[in-house]
């Protein structure tokens, strides 16, 4: 007799927001009360949790910016402040039953992007039919997609709509997906209790959904953007106002990620590119892990044109010391691109790739590191400070510590080969800026406009001539292998002069 499955699905968006520099638009309060990164979380009796910063010694990389011992709270209220971000990260509460409400295991929840055909969580239940974690799409996204395979059996799959934000005194929150309805697959042989697979490894991943049939370590690949590359842009004179023109240092990069069938993450690979520098600083760019990883780390920089340079790191395994200082991932920007890339008609010059690894000795559940790209983060080497996205670190009134007095940020993301502003082009003043709908999706807190940054107008940025990433032609054919680097020359993408790659170029 066949049974019928029903599946309990639970989505409750936590993170809502799609995507501001130094000079003169935007007044800043005083940070100087004000202090961020890391330590040791506790909660309290509030509902906050608290960071507590250590003091670091003289000739650290110190992730304190004024007074160590002070505190930070972090996801306060549960609520999420509007972050300038382009995706949503979506907790997920899966329960798998039969009719009879007994629990499936060993049975495979897939949750994949229709739009970008892509997997965003592949998970086997445990014992008690669940699973949960979180998946990261593109703020635009409006629908995922979810199967259950069970003893040989995928069912069709279920399409769930991502409800519209709700955005109240700056926050952005959602009500819960509750439910996906039934799912209906045959099952022969009940009794069997999902055994009848093919499964080389006996992960419990059926070898047709398993990125790695043949290592029980790992089981699923997941890629950060689906395709191509997204882009990171910062103001740098933190915590002072700047001009909102997002050039200050610009980087292209791209995660994947290896997953157990637990959902755990086993290991991380990134690729990064130095793409602009408009700014007389020197930055260094590191990644922040918590200190309670057990991981191997390497890295390979090479110039643009593939050729290796002596400053990437032979893989170690960081000590709690070096985790706390930040791992990093390009060195001083003043060696790393030899053109600012922010000048009307400016040749085009992109700088150094730093291909990274970070094998975790002990695999991870997200929820420790987050989503990609994790807590990377911009270390001005002439001030001293350190520039994180918004959305990680609060006071203890629970004002954003990365957020200026207008609620503007130092840090962005947008999705593929962005087009970065000209210099003194603030994004926000609509005399200047070359987005003409980013105030409207800024304004309504990511509500609106969601895809403002493919509405551009020419001669106010900067637009690359190579197609669709130099990145991404660098890497072609050799992906995140760390052996000999196939070297490439900058003169085929002048061809491609005036190209414009994911964006809608209109005069405006």
């Amino acid at each position: 007799m066949k049974k019928i499955l029903q599946v309990t699905f639970i989505l409750a968006i936590a993170l809502v927001g799609c995507d501001q520099k130094k000079k003169k638009f935007i007044p800043i309060q005083s940070l100087t009360q004000e202090t961020a990164p890391a330590g040791t979380a506790t909660s309290s009796g509030s509902g906050l949790t608290t960071v507590s910063i250590p003091a670091t010694g003289s000739g650290t990389s110190s992730l304190t910016e004024v007074q160590p011992g002070a505190t930070v709270t972090v996801n306060p209220n549960g609520n999420t402040p509007f972050t300038y971000e382009t995706n949503t990260t979506i907790p997920v509460n899966t329960t798998v039953t039969d009719n009879q409400g007994n629990p499936v295991y060993p049975a495979t929840v897939t949750i994949t992007n229709p739009t970008e055909n892509n997997v965003l969580l592949q998970q086997v239940t445990n014992q008690n039919g669940t699973v949960t974690g979180t998946v990261t799409v593109p703020c635009t996204t409006s629908h995922v997609n979810v199967t259950v395979t069970t003893g040989g059996s995928t069912s069709q799959p279920v399409s769930i709509p991502l409800q519209v934000p709700v955005t109240n005194n700056g926050t952005t929150t959602t009500q819960p997906i509750s439910s996906i309805g039934n799912v209906t697959l045959p099952i022969t042989n009940p009794s069997s209790n999902g055994s009848q697979i093919a499964d080389r490894d006996g992960d419990g991943i059926d070898d047709a959904h398993d990125s790695y049939p043949d290592d029980p370590t790992k089981a699923t690949k997941i890629r950060f953007p689906a395709t191509g590359v997204n882009t990171i842009a910062f103001e740098d004179l933190y915590p002072n106002a700047g001009d909102a023109d997002l050039n200050d240092y610009v980087v292209q990069f791209y995660n994947e990620e290896d997953l157990n069938a637990q959902g755990q993450i086993v290991e991380v690979r990134g690729a990064y590119q130095h793409v602009a520098r408009g700014a007389g600083y020197r930055h260094k760019l590191n990644l922040l892990l918590p200190n309670t990883v057990n991981i191997s780390f390497e890295s390979t920089i090479t110039d643009a044109a593939g050729v290796l340079q002596n400053t990437g790191l032979s893989k170690f395994t960081p000590s709690v010391a070096q985790l706390d200082a930040g791992i990093a991932i390009l060195g001083n920007s003043g060696n790393t691109i030899s053109s600012q890339n922010v000048e009307l008609n400016q040749t085009y010059a992109p700088g150094h790739v730093s291909k990274i690894k970070i094998l975790f000795n002990t695999p991870v559940a997200r929820s420790i590191i987050g989503a990609a790209p994790y807590k990377i983060y911009l270390q001005v080497i002439d001030t001293g400070k350190n520039i994180f996205f918004p959305g990680k670190y609060f006071d203890t009134a629970g004002k954003d510590l990365f957020m200026d007095s207008n609620g503007f940020p130092w840090a962005i993301m947008v999705p593929g080969v962005w087009a970065w502003p000209l210099e003194r082009k603030d994004i926000r003043n609509v005399d200047v800026t070359g987005y003409p709908r980013f105030n409207s999706w800024a304004t309504s807190k990511g509500v609106n406009d969601k895809d403002w940054y493919t509405t551009v107008a020419t001669g106010k940025v900067f637009v690359l001539p190579s197609e669709p990433s130099n990145l991404l032609a660098y890497l072609k054919g050799s992906e995140f292998g760390f052996g000999p680097l196939i070297a490439i020359t900058l003169a085929a993408f002048g061809i491609l002069g005036g190209l414009m790659i994911r964006k809608k170029i209109s005069s405006v």
